[in-house]
């Protein structure tokens, strides 16, 4: 069983590495630019994070960076807590970050989001 839930760990860990490089590239123009202006909220939630094309470009690359602090310190945590277990909690990284991508009001947020799931 333990080899099972490792490998499907491992898998999830690739598959959600992958959407969060890809994930902000289709909704970019309804995020950045707004239409109905930034004061605008449904649900609490504003409609867009008004923002220009460089710091867009920064809020995504910062998945990358949160990718490298990840990846430096895996071993580490690996060789204390086993390769299991630090697989497992990996994923945690991921739900955080994607919470903190979902329910952005700002764009600081966003890109902690981005950071934290770069980590993962």
């Amino acid at each position: 069983m333990s080899v099972l839930s490792s490998s499907f760990a491992a898998a999830l860990s690739a598959l959600n590495f992958g959407w969060c490089l890809g994930e902000p590239n289709i909704p970019e123009d309804i995020i950045k630019e707004c239409v109905e202006g930034p004061e605008t909220y449904i649900n609490g939630l504003p409609t867009c994070l008004p923002m220009s094309s460089t710091m867009w470009g920064l809020v995504v690359g910062l998945v990358a960076l949160g990718a490298l602090v990840g990846s430096l310190s895996a071993g580490r945590a690996a060789d204390r807590f086993g390769r299991k277990n630090v697989l497992l909690a990996n994923n945690v990284f991921y739900v955080t970050g994607a919470l903190l991508l979902g329910t952005s009001t700002t764009v600081a947020q966003l890109a902690v989001g981005r950071f934290v799931s770069g980590i993962g």
